[in-house]
């Protein structure tokens, strides 16, 4: 991206270790160079000491920066069930839609009413059109779940927005999100599901929002993760919270 963050994400720091580590360096001191002891870098103040010049210093954007020059994720390949149309400067992504409550929610109200009425039909002798009526309605929330496999949420891209359509809609709002405004893309466990989740700068600051919940397939999270990034140019970054 060619801006900088309204700000920079929170570190846990007491969650890093200062000890030698093949992916962190050492601390040095930004005054003469040495290298400074773990014993005069006070965790949470972020201020450091150097014994070699008398320098104090913050490091907290020392620890950030080593953080983002880690290894960077390795590459996944398309998998199975992921459609992907480019034209020009546009990018469309499509997958499967997860399973919500609205494909599950009828076929339990509409099972139960089923067999309420057809007990009912048999026990207390009302109208045969209320069991026959009841199934014909269960019949449909059954069909829609064998069609799952033919819905689709659309990732569209032009050149000002990103656009985010389920077909069908399933109650669910389209979005629409200014390109120049994500600042990172990343996975977080919700549930024990999946979520693409983004970091978007706006009038307020920076915030983070959900894109979409309840995938299962982590391949396809982490290939949908890359190639929106990719495309959006942005370097990818660990995120505090992010699903490792």
């Amino acid at each position: 991206m060619d801006h900088e963050p309204i700000e920079e994400y929170k570190l846990k720091l007491k969650n890093l270790s200062l000890e030698p580590n093949p992916e962190f360096k050492k601390i040095n001191c930004p005054s003469c160079d040495s290298i400074v002891p773990a014993v005069n870098l006070n965790i949470n103040d972020k201020i450091g000491k150097c014994n070699s010049c008398n320098v104090i210093f913050p490091f907290e954007k020392n620890i950030f920066d080593l953080i983002n020059s880690s290894k960077p994720k390795q590459k996944v390949a398309k998998p199975e069930g992921v459609d992907i149309y480019e034209n020009r400067d546009e990018l469309e992504l499509a997958i499967q839609p997860p399973t919500t409550l609205f494909d599950i929610f009828p076929i339990f109200i509409l099972f139960l009413s089923t067999m309420f009425l057809t007990i009912a039909f048999f026990t207390k002798g009302i109208g045969w059109i209320w069991p026959v009526t009841s199934w014909i309605l269960f019949m449909f929330p059954i069909y829609n779940l064998f069609q799952l496999k033919h819905h689709r949420v659309y990732f569209q891209f032009d050149d000002e927005f990103l656009y985010i359509k389920w077909q069908p809609n399933k109650w669910i709002k389209d979005k629409k999100i200014r390109k120049d405004e994500i600042e990172q893309i990343y996975i977080k466990n919700v549930g024990g599901q999946k979520a693409i989740y983004m970091i978007s700068n706006g009038p307020d600051g920076q915030k983070h929002s959900s894109l979409i919940t309840g995938m299962v397939d982590l391949a396809k999270a982490r290939f949908l993760e890359q190639e929106m990034e990719q495309y959006l140019g942005i370097e990818d970054r660990e995120v505090p919270g992010e699903w490792k």
